[in-house]
């Protein structure tokens, strides 16, 4: 029968590299319950007829270029069991997974086994199409297999580009696909967990195929493809591109790859979450400039100041689903502007400018120049894999990661984040992503390239910055706080005193003044109008009144901005008022009444006042006392209330 083939694009063929060369993506989660043998497999089964590139093998032609091979049957996802020793066994597998090519090992990885152990199931009764696996032999031969001679070559030849490995324990389990980079993205990834999760869960749950594009002229609209400008333009670029990138070997990798992997708490993302937004910025644009500063800060001279951050190309192409695999990402580089004063001005520049370039990105548009550039992607994986690059690190924030934390037959304790080690020059990669309201984050590298030292003071930098710049935010929040308190107190207070004073003023004077009928004979305290019956009462009414007022208005006032005095009790509070009100009457009366005695016995006998002078002076002084009073009660009132 024949087959159906189809070319790698070009961004699958940079992230294929060659066949020798393994570039694998690795994402586990970790599990509180029982998995069964049989949902795993069934599982895995609907998974891989659901997915068209699960269902591929790799060849290269003659020239070396590599095509997707489809098939109709093929092996089942080969699982590796191993048994749970401690809780970082995931990473020891991360790195194994990092390093093994796909095809060498696919007849040993298909069997249910243990390390240790030897309990295997077989291959070849999995698989009847296998020519000789059962009785019906001749019934099962086709073109697909006839040529093969060796069972080694069979299952090189027909293992799926996807493997799992079961980190069996007796409570928590990890599982672990892994994927060449070629045919998934972090998108994909959490798609295929997502998928696998649900079908452990619920085994009677079926899942929708769909058809994988033959051309990726099926994404690109008519317009673009009949541009006569953009066919020259790659054309073009993509002889230039021939011309300037040299054709030198790359050199061998030297060095380890390994991982660093932490996360934050809820708290601390919370807090993190909170201050971006307060800041108007993004969490991906705080922690870009994070890593920056501290990269900047260890290395120096070497630092450039620049992170790659790859764009997820179904926000730029909607023909391609969310739940379908694709594995061509878009880069777009940003940088910190050093001009900016503060954390938190960096973060909010980096991400317009990351807004900014990612709107000016094209995807259908990147996917139809790229396709130009065949010609020339063994020229740019060799330039990857001899040169570092204008950039310091490749930064992907994958933010919440769309899984359900909680299932009917288990629970999902951790996500790690999808990681895969590159094997450029500057293979340096940071990994972020959220799940339970907790920041996972991952340095990928090599040792040879940024050692594990420079690594682990960079990862303990960068949460110190956060740190700080989230604290110097919380001082900068309570001194605009406390600014804006005082403003709406002076506010409060100018208000106040000016009403007190101006109706204190008119009302005293009318008083005085309407009360003398004869306004030419007013004495202190003798004859027919005497001055002091409005004078006396006023020293010692006015205060209290006023203290008690004012008081109970700024207590109003302060508890309405979440401040509170000590003493919240209610008759407490009216005792203490009541205290503050007396002695601010009796502060007021007793020098005024002995003032107004002496005045009264070094006057001659009979003396009297004009009685306009009078009623105005009582007007200026009721004014001026309760200016005085009400403005000793506001700051008697705030000294004592706090936050």
């Amino acid at each position: 029968m024949s087959m159906l083939t189809r070319k790698l694009i070009t961004g699958e063929r940079i992230m294929y590299v060659d066949a020798a060369t393994p570039v694998n993506c690795v994402f586990a989660v970790s599990i509180n319950g029982t998995i069964e043998w049989g949902n795993l497999q069934q599982a895995l089964a609907k998974i891989q007829a659901r997915h068209p590139l699960l269902r591929v093998t790799l060849e290269e032609d003659a020239g070396g270029v590599p095509y997707f091979i489809y098939h109709d049957t093929l092996l089942p996802i080969p699982v590796r069991v191993i048994e749970r020793r401690g809780d970082d066994d995931w990473q020891r597998v991360y790195r194994e997974e990092w390093a093994k090519p796909f095809g060498e090992e696919g007849r040993q990885e298909n069997n249910l086994a243990g390390e240790g152990s030897s309990n295997r199931l077989s291959s070849r009764k999995s698989n009847p199409e296998r020519p000789g696996s059962n009785e019906h032999e001749k019934d099962t031969v086709n073109d697909e297999t006839a040529g093969w001679g060796s069972d080694e070559e069979y299952y090189q030849k027909k293992a799926p580009l996807i493997r799992l490995v079961w980190i069996r324990g007796t409570e928590n389990a990890e599982l672990v696909i892994v994927c060449p980079h070629c045919i998934c993205d972090g998108v994909s990834f959490v798609a295929l967990m997502r998928e696998l999760l649900l079908l452990l869960d619920q085994p009677e749950q079926t899942l929708t195929p769909y058809r994988s594009f033959k051309e990726i002229r099926e994404y690109i609209p008519c317009r673009l493809l009949k541009s006569k400008w953009l066919r020259w333009k790659g054309v073009w670029m993509s002889r230039l591109a021939g011309l300037l990138l040299p054709d030198k070997p790359p050199a061998p990798l030297q060095g380890e790859n390994y991982l660093l992997h932490w996360r934050m708490d809820t708290a601390m993302t919370a807090t993190i979450t909170g201050a971006c937004k307060r800041a108007k910025t993004s969490v991906h644009g705080a922690l870009c400039v994070a890593f920056l500063q501290a990269w900047r800060e260890r290395k120096g001279r070497q630092a450039r100041n620049r992170a790659i951050c790859p764009v997820d190309i179904r926000r730029l192409v909607p023909e391609i689903e969310d739940g379908h695999m694709f594995a061509f990402a878009p880069i777009v580089e940003v940088r910190v502007d050093k001009k900016a004063k503060g954390f938190w001005a960096q973060a909010c520049l980096l991400k317009k400018q990351l807004t900014e370039k990612v709107q000016r990105l094209n995807g259908q548009k990147a996917l139809m120049m790229a396709e130009y550039f065949h010609g020339v992607v063994h020229r740019l994986v060799r330039m990857l894999r001899n040169k570092p690059g204008s950039h310091d690190f490749t930064f992907s924030n994958m933010g919440q990661l769309a899984i359900p934390d909680t299932y009917s037959n288990f629970e999902v304790n951790a996500l790690y984040s999808p990681t895969v080690a590159f094997p450029w020059k500057n293979p340096n990669t940071i990994v972020v992503s959220s799940f339970k309201k907790q920041m996972d984050c991952v340095i990928i590298s090599r040792d040879s390239y940024l050692n594990r030292e420079d690594a682990l003071w960079i990862k303990g930098r960068v949460m110190r910055i956060l740190e700080d710049a989230i604290q110097r935010m919380r001082e900068e929040d309570e001194g605009e706080k406390q600014q804006r308190a005082q403003k709406w107190m002076q506010l409060f207070t100018v208000k106040n005193l000016l009403w007190y004073f101006i109706t204190n003023l008119l009302f005293n004077w009318a008083v005085s003044y309407y009360g003398f009928e004869n306004l030419k004979a007013v004495s202190l305290f003798r004859g027919n109008y005497p001055y002091a019956r409005f004078f006396l009462p006023m020293m010692v009414f006015l205060p209290f009144f006023i203290t008690w007022d004012m008081a109970q208005r700024t207590i109003v006032f302060l508890e309405r901005r979440n401040r509170f005095l000590v003493t919240t009790a209610a008759w407490e509070r009216r005792q203490w008022l009541l205290k503050l009100s007396v002695r601010n009457a009796l502060f007021c009366f007793l020098p005024s009444a002995a003032a107004f005695c002496l005045l009264h016995m070094l006057l001659p006998e009979g003396y009297t006042f004009n009685g306009r002078w009078l009623a105005l002076l009582q007007g200026l002084l009721a004014a001026l006392l309760a200016t005085c009073c009400a403005l000793y009660s506001i700051r008697y009132i705030e000294r004592r209330a706090a936050y």
